[in-house]
């Protein structure tokens, strides 16, 4: 496994639009996965059958914006999720970004353990956030220092 975080290139595309349908849930374009908006960032971290973690976030002005995240589940507890979260925060604090924000599902867990051991903290609550009602649970770490 290669546990670098890298740009997805095109050969990358079917098995990220696969992997992001079958962990996020929802088709994605898979020209969408390669033509990013401005300011977003795409990342994955390989294995021998290629893509098995993605993160997408957007840098705007002093904030970025934790907009994906998702291992395949042949993939995880590998601490994939973690290099690329902390590989966002690296490349946050080279921005000298002041503060990354993200929303996570109230019930994950897993992803709320993660992010707290990464330093984020609870700031609020998005009440009925996600289609089938569930809250989000909006989470911000500061990173003052590197400004």
């Amino acid at each position: 496994m290669n546990g670098s975080p890298r740009a997805p290139t095109a050969a990358d595309t079917p098995a990220l639009a696969a992997l992001i349908e079958a962990t996020l849930g929802g088709a994605r374009h898979a020209d969408r996965l390669l033509t990013p908006a401005p300011g977003t960032v795409r990342q994955t971290i390989t294995d021998d059958r290629g893509p098995c973690a993605w993160l997408e976030y957007r840098v705007i002005a002093d904030e970025a914006e934790l907009i994906e995240i998702a291992v395949a589940p042949r993939a995880r507890r590998r601490g994939l999720a973690r290099r690329l979260v902390e590989h966002l925060v690296t490349d946050a604090r080279r921005q000298r970004v002041s503060a990354v924000h993200l929303e996570v599902r109230a019930g994950n867990t897993a992803a709320r353990a993660l992010y707290a051991a990464c330093g984020f903290v609870e700031a609020g609550r998005r009440r009925r956030y996600y289609a089938d009602g569930e809250d989000a649970v909006v989470c911000s770490l500061s990173l003052e220092d590197a400004r």
